[in-house]
């Protein structure tokens, strides 16, 4: 059972909190302990897939995260989608060695470009000081040190191992590809089967390749089996996009783009607002993170 994102009690008595309108305090409950919540508390959630959740217009959801925002409870990066809670750890306590190491992992997956990864990463290793028997700090005695200065390698050597570790890895890489889940190949099947479906005869594609193009989409981009069959199905059954939508990498692409369509498509009463709102370049001037009693 996940143990990550959970609500302390003292969330509903947090000055913080108690200072945001309802609808913030809704969205603030939603990002801590809502179903696209990790246990680093930084994950990718585009606006859209808040929009749908909560049944809200674009408009108010963007009004409700500049709020948090303000009041330092979440940041959110407008290029990457990512959202990141600052005093997440703080009130989600990595519980032993091992989560903390299955954390430093998730950190370290982020993309690089996710504009707070070095702050997300910082507070993961902070965590190691928790346990100092399982995470000892680094140091070099003098004898390790005169021990590496006295060692000799010649460079034919450290060619070899730099070929042979190169060679390892390229092995260990197709083996992963060539071995892919279960959910994977099936997920791959089921969307040849509703492609295929609109025109019988079809030449069959590779249907490994677009299982790997499905675990690049939950792994790398986060997305869900959900979501990618809800945004598949959507454009399948759309009179243009289901001519244009024919495998995974495509999907991929647009994907995005798709179920920010698909959602406005289902939620015509929403109002309208401004979906590509970027308020993660402004300046944040309220009470630093570190300094809020709760968030």
């Amino acid at each position: 059972m996940r143990k990550y994102g959970q609500l302390d009690h003292s969330f509903w008595t947090s000055d913080t909190i108690l200072s945001l309108s309802d609808g913030g305090r809704v969205l603030a409950a939603y990002l801590i302990a809502g179903p696209h919540t990790n246990m680093i508390g930084c994950f990718r959630l585009p606006v859209a897939y808040i929009v749908e959740d909560l049944r809200k217009g674009f408009e108010t959801v963007n009004e409700q995260l500049q709020e948090l925002f303000n009041k330092g409870v979440c940041r959110y990066d407008n290029k990457t989608k990512y959202v990141y809670l600052p005093n997440f750890l703080k009130y989600n306590k990595l519980e032993n060695p091992n989560q903390i190491i299955g954390a430093a992992k998730e950190a370290g997956k982020l993309p690089d470009n996710v504009e707070f990864k070095g702050k997300v990463v910082e507070k993961v290793e902070q965590e190691k000081t928790r346990f100092p028997s399982k995470f000892p700090k680094k140091t070099e005695t003098l004898s390790e040190g005169l021990s590496k200065g006295s060692e000799t390698r010649t460079e034919t050597e450290t060619e070899t191992e730099t070929e042979t570790e190169t060679e390892t890895e390229t092995l260990v890489a197709k083996r992963k590809k060539n071995q892919q889940s279960p959910e994977n190949t099936g997920l791959a099947s089921w969307m040849w089967k509703h492609i295929d479906g609109m025109a019988p005869g079809q030449k069959k594609p590779n249907l490994e390749n677009w299982a790997e193009d499905l675990r690049k989409m939950k792994e790398i981009d986060h997305r869900s089996p959900e979501d990618i069959k809800a945004v598949f199905l959507w454009a399948h059954n759309d009179d243009f996009w289901k001519t244009n939508i024919r495998s995974p990498a495509k999907l991929r692409a647009k994907f995005d783009d798709l179920n920010a369509k698909r959602i406005n498509t289902n939620h015509k009463q929403a109002p309208k607002g401004k979906a590509n709102e970027d308020f993660s370049g402004k300046t944040y001037t309220g009470t630093p993170a570190e300094e809020i009693s709760w968030l």
